[in-house]
């Protein structure tokens, strides 16, 4: 049973298509991108259009990696190059970090063929997620806090700013 996890259900290594088998590959990175989205929304503000891509995004990466013939290096590559356009935007939170990287090892696992892998992957990383925003260990410190201050552009090259904060009272109302 344990090597049947690591078999691939595309058995040889001739170019030959099995839709059979795409359509599988194809279905699961789905709804294991559901899984993962669901797992995401658990104590977390999300935008819809994030979730949607997290739900499909193994999927696109799953059929990637099919066009490529499995050849891992050439599919890496190319959803590298397209996963370079999500990193030239605002740069999100570690969970969505997170949350993409294990979107892209899903559509890896399922588009090589590694459906099984690929399933208990998704069940293991996901249950250790949620026991890990459970546990104690990951709460925030109700003594330290962390601010971040945008300053608009225009106004940095009029006036040079030197800020320094030494302490934070809280002020009673």
């Amino acid at each position: 049973m344990l090597n049947q996890l690591f078999n691939s259900i595309y058995s040889s290594t001739e170019v030959k298509i099995n839709p059979l088998a795409l359509i599988f590959s194809l279905a699961t990175s789905v709804v294991l991108g559901i899984i993962l989205a669901k797992v995401y929304k658990r104590q977390t503000i999300y935008t819809k259009e994030f979730v949607v891509t997290l739900s499909l995004l193994p999927a696109i990466i799953s059929i990637i990696i099919f066009l490529v013939n499995g050849n891992l290096g050439t599919s890496v590559a190319v959803a590298g190059t397209f996963s370079l356009i999500r990193f030239r935007s605002a740069a999100g939170g570690s969970k969505e970090l997170l949350a993409i990287f294990m979107a892209t090892a899903i559509g890896i696992t399922t588009g090589m063929g590694f459906v099984a892998l690929g399933i208990v992957f998704t069940l293991a990383i996901s249950g250790i997620w949620m026991l890990f925003e459970k546990m104690s260990f990951t709460s925030v410190s109700p003594t330290r806090r962390y601010v971040q201050v945008q300053v608009p552009a225009d106004l940095t090259t009029k006036y040079s700013l030197m800020l320094s904060l030494k302490r934070l009272v809280n002020q009673p109302n």
